[in-house]
């Protein structure tokens, strides 16, 4: 997991009990700002998939070529647009009903089991 820029503490007390402690077993990063991110991805040859509610391709039809990122925004705003613009691709998930969004951590499962299936080839 890669912490961009001004963001949540990982090890507060509520995320901790959240993750069920599994934050422990995850390795951690924390980078100062979008550059940095897309500076240290395009040096791993990281593909970087963003996600947004206006992305014209759903996430079951798009590629996650390895090694794969996925960034997530916030649940209220989203990811901004010079993330969106420096992503090599953009995936949404697509809504029925109402709802305008999923929290963050569904959102974040539905993409990783997605980028998953696809690593595996089922």
């Amino acid at each position: 997991m890669v912490l961009v820029g001004d963001t949540t503490d990982p090890f507060a007390p509520a995320a901790v009990k959240a993750s069920m402690g599994s934050l422990f077993a995850v390795p951690l990063a924390h980078v100062p700002d979008l550059d940095a991110f897309f500076d240290w991805a395009g040096e791993h040859g990281v593909q970087v998939v963003a996600t947004s509610g206006r992305a014209s391709a759903a996430h079951w039809d798009a590629a996650y070529p390895g090694p794969v990122a996925l960034l997530m925004g916030s649940e209220g705003d989203g990811l901004p647009d010079a993330a969106l613009t420096r992503a090599d691709a953009q995936v949404r998930i697509p809504m029925t009903g109402t709802a305008e969004s999923l929290n963050l951590a569904v959102a974040t499962g539905v993409l990783l089991y997605e980028a998953r299936r696809h690593a595996v080839g089922s």
